[in-house]
């Protein structure tokens, strides 16, 4: 049982927070996750008490209630009261709509909901994140929204993390020329021609860029790895944040015969 609530539980926080995000993309508006949550999950709890089924926010039905000039809580209690109405009396009048009328209501909110702006933008957008979309569609349909979801969040996270590596190996300064020495370092520097190897590293130092940094050394070609006693000076004075896999890579690295 424990299983099955946390799926439903993920399946239902996900689904409602979908939900509030296309709300927000009609009415610019910022919603507040953790109160639609917390009254979810009160609602639910309640639920449950009565034998009801857990349930989550609708996207065609908030997309009618909204286009239908809803804007407070007070239309989604009506839109819960209409229901439960047709529910205890009301069906067998309800079910004379025609299967036609209802099917065109489906597809008119249908057609609503897709962000018909961002796909105009494709042609222009990132293909990665145009192959993540894709990726999180065709599970959805072929699979379930949870593990499209929880794919989708791996690829994104894996796709900022490659992004925020690029940044900071774009970032990184060497020799002289690039960084700004003082008359002071600068002798030191012509002392010692060929032998002292310095970059200066800014933001933080994820283990992307530590590997970057290694691969830069690796193929430097003024670095006289021949001379004697040779020095490579990190700079991290413009390093707010370190993590452990990169400071594993910097402590592991071999950087060049002798060093």
């Amino acid at each position: 049982m424990l299983g099955s609530a946390l799926v439903l539980a993920l399946l239902g926080s996900i689904d409602s927070l979908l939900v509030a995000l296309v709300a927000d993309g009609i009415l610019h508006t910022q919603h507040d996750s953790d109160r639609e949550l917390v009254g979810q999950g009160i609602g639910n709890l309640v639920a449950g008490l009565f034998g009801a089924i857990p349930g989550s926010g609708a996207t065609m039905r908030t997309v009618v209630n909204v286009r239908a000039g809803g804007r407070t809580p007070i239309s989604g209690m009506t839109h819960a009261l209409i229901l439960l109405t047709i529910a205890f009396g009301l069906g067998p009048i309800a079910g004379n709509i025609p299967y036609a009328v209802l099917a065109g209501i489906l597809i008119k909110v249908g057609l609503d909901i897709i962000d018909w702006n961002y796909l105009r933008r494709i042609p222009r957008a990132p293909r990665t994140g145009v192959l993540i979309m894709v990726l999180v569609m065709v599970l959805t349909i072929f699979v379930d929204l949870i593990v499209a979801v929880g794919v989708g969040m791996v690829a994104a996270s894996l796709l900022f993390v490659k992004r925020m590596s690029d940044l900071q190996f774009a970032s990184l300064r060497s020799g002289v020329g690039e960084v700004p020495f003082t008359p002071a370092e600068l002798a030191i520097f012509e002392r010692r021609p060929g032998a002292i190897m310095y970059y200066q590293i800014r933001g933080p130092m994820s283990f992307g860029s530590a590997k970057g940094l290694t691969r830069r050394i690796a193929v430097r070609g003024d670095y006289q790895v021949l001379v004697l006693d040779q020095v490579l000076v990190l700079d991290l004075s413009e390093v707010p944040f370190v993590d452990t896999s990169a400071s594993i890579a910097i402590e592991e690295e071999r950087w060049g015969a002798g060093a």
